[in-house]
């Protein structure tokens, strides 16, 4: 303990960012939220494999919908019956999951900085809160770089005096945000509309180059880089200026 101390009192611990209570509370109700989605996805996976079997497929649609979907298909009533404990609990899951994004929705709008972050192409309430959570406060980074990196959305760098080698992403921090940046990276690749349309032809003109893959990663770095400089600046998200960004770039 003596020790311990003495590392604290000479600074060669570094302090530990803690947190503050109302985004802790933040990222439970995320934490639930996901865990509700989670469960809903296994359970739609496990009774498409066994129509599937069956010799028969749902047709596609949201996961909202499967349940309705999932009724209307032709099946023998041997397989209904046996997997009825499955649709159960799938439909008694769609109320938490109702009331889980309508707490979102909610909260990110009664939150000014996550109600500014939305205003960005892709970026909804969850990944707004998600973000905002996350980083707690902007202020404590210096830079948008140090946020990315926080995010791990940085490449990986094995360097010497001779040659600089940079390969994928760190992956370091919290997983989900980082995830949720790419999902907003998908949507903005799928949709070119609109304040999206400058990342759009950008993030197709690095696939062109580097193939989809790092294209999409590389777009959800921008993307947080972007949603760094919005908080810090309390400005809205500004296409014209992120299109001027992206035709130099």
């Amino acid at each position: 303990m003596a020790a311990l101390a003495e590392a604290n009192r000479t600074g060669v611990f570094r302090p530990a960012y803690r947190v503050s209570p109302a985004q802790r509370a933040v990222r439970q109700h995320l934490l639930v939220r996901d865990q509700l989605v989670r469960m809903r996805t296994q359970l739609i996976n496990v009774l498409r494999s066994q129509v599937r079997a069956t010799g028969r497929r749902l047709p596609t649609g949201a996961a909202e919908t499967f349940s309705r979907r999932f009724a209307a298909l032709e099946l023998p009533p041997a397989v209904r019956e046996a997997l009825r404990p499955l649709t159960t609990l799938l439909e008694s899951l769609a109320i938490p999951l109702r009331e889980a994004d309508a707490w979102a929705h909610q909260a990110a709008t009664a939150d000014p900085v996550a109600r500014r972050l939305m205003t960005a192409p892709g970026v909804g309430p969850v990944t707004a809160l998600s973000y905002r959570a996350t980083l707690d406060r902007v202020d404590r980074f210096p830079d948008a770089g140090r946020a990315t990196a926080y995010l791990g959305l940085v490449p990986r760098e094995d360097s010497s005096a001779e040659r600089r080698h940079r390969g994928s992403i760190t992956k370091a921090g919290p997983g989900r945000p980082r995830a949720l940046l790419v999902q907003a990276s998908w949507h903005i690749w799928r949709s070119g509309r609109g304040d999206a349309a400058a990342l759009h032809a950008w993030v197709h003109r690095v696939a062109a180059r580097r193939g989809r893959r790092i294209a999409l990663v590389a777009l959800a770095r921008r993307l947080a880089r972007c949603l760094y400089a919005m908080w810090r600046d309390g400005r809205d998200f500004d296409g014209t200026r992120v299109r001027l960004i992206a035709a130099a770039a």
